[in-house]
């Protein structure tokens, strides 16, 4: 059987044009002087970086600022030099603020140092928090910078870290489809076929935490979308049902991370 996968149906081009005025729209409602990035050197937050300077090529008076925020896990490997070579090329505004000190701080309280997972998180938490109140201060939108996948299929994010945005411009997008903008954009390849990580710990990617591939998981469910059972799944892919539970489990474990805090239920009448 055959997996199909979601395709541009337009032109590239015309793609990038629609969420480019999508994002002009965003700033036009909210009535803001522009967007905040948290730029990672990763490919999601590089393609977003790119929609928002093509936004302001075509509206001159919004400003796209770009906040690089490294940490221990991601300041000695070259990711801080490409974020701010990539906000220099695109003529955004930005700044360097490092978050050891920050961190450091909370794990005083917290005692959780003892835990890469959750310093990880920690230092998501404590970006969103930064990006928030310079977006505050200077009348901006925090752009999101989260795919489908992550973000609306697996749930790969942090709640109240890189989860906490205004807007999710590539929430459409499976990760393939991303890259699909990022050649189209001229995004460097060192960034392109750079493996996906949130940079949370040393070493740390993507798939190498969540064990399997996003180009995996988008055929696991675009093909139940599609009325394939596990079975035939397994077959078609050459993988083992535990493959597939693991894509499963996650979308099924991750339910509360993408949806609004539930509330409590109760009756009552109009007096």
């Amino acid at each position: 059987m055959n997996i199909k996968l979601p395709e541009f149906k337009e032109p590239i081009a015309v793609v990038i044009d629609k969420l480019t005025e999508q994002i002009i729209s965003w700033f036009t409602e909210a009535k803001v002087v522009g967007g905040v990035i948290g730029l990672s050197n990763g490919i999601d937050s590089t393609v977003v970086a790119y929609l928002c300077a093509e936004a302001v090529r075509k509206y001159p008076l919004f400003e796209i600022h770009g906040l690089i925020m490294p940490s221990d896990s991601n300041s000695k490997n070259g990711d801080t030099i490409s974020a701010r070579r990539l906000a220099v090329d695109l003529k955004m505004n930005w700044e360097v603020l490092h978050i050891n000190g920050l961190v450091n701080a909370f794990d005083g309280y917290l005692n959780i140092s003892d835990s890469e997972y959750h310093i990880g998180n920690l230092s998501s938490e404590i970006r969103a928090v930064l990006l928030s109140r310079f977006a505050a201060k200077k009348n901006l939108l925090v752009m999101g910078t989260g795919n489908k996948d992550e973000d609306y299929v697996l749930g790969y994010f942090t709640k109240r870290g890189d989860g906490a945005v205004d807007n999710n411009i590539l929430g459409g997008l499976s990760k393939r489809l991303v890259y699909k903008l990022a050649e189209y954009l001229r995004v460097p390849d060192e960034i392109i076929k750079k493996k996906p990580t949130a940079g949370l710990w040393k070493g740390q990617t993507d798939e190498g935490e969540l064990g399997f591939t996003y180009a995996f998981a988008e055929k696991v469910l675009c093909a139940f979308e599609q009325g394939m059972n596990s079975r035939d799944i397994c077959v078609t892919l050459g993988c083992g049902m535990r493959d597939i539970a693991k894509v499963l489990l996650r979308h099924k474990n991750t339910k509360h991370k993408r949806q609004l805090p539930p509330i409590g239920e109760f009756d009552y009448v109009l007096r």
